[in-house]
């Protein structure tokens, strides 16, 4: 392989091969265990690794920060009293409701 016109900080070495192919394979496994597979919410392990770098950024620009805690109260009653279905329904309700309720493109939920 030949340098010849080669500036340093600017060699490109060609991915190996298959490489993207893999790197897009992996990404799209992290986003469903990111995501919960019922609502596409976020789930709680990625909630908190997003709160903590939503905190980061609060502490490096000082800029303003809300977090909320939503709890679906009723929710096993719902579940004991007319099954999972129905108690899988009200959670995908809650997340359409959030959804809809005109979050800006940036938040992180």
């Amino acid at each position: 392989m030949s340098l010849d016109g080669v500036r340093p900080g600017r060699a490109q070495l060609p991915a190996p091969e298959g490489a993207r192919d893999r790197l897009q394979a992996l990404a799209r496994a992290l986003a469903v265990t990111e995501n919960d597979a019922l609502t596409g919410a976020r789930t709680r392990a990625a909630g908190l690794t997003d709160l903590d770098h939503e905190l980061d950024r609060r502490r490096r620009t000082s800029g303003a920060l809300t977090v909320a805690y939503i709890d679906v109260v009723g929710l096993k009653r719902v579940n004991d009293a007319e099954g999972h279905p129905a108690g899988d329904e009200l959670l995908k309700g809650v997340v359409a409701l959030i959804s809809w309720g005109g979050l800006r493109p940036y938040a992180v939920w």
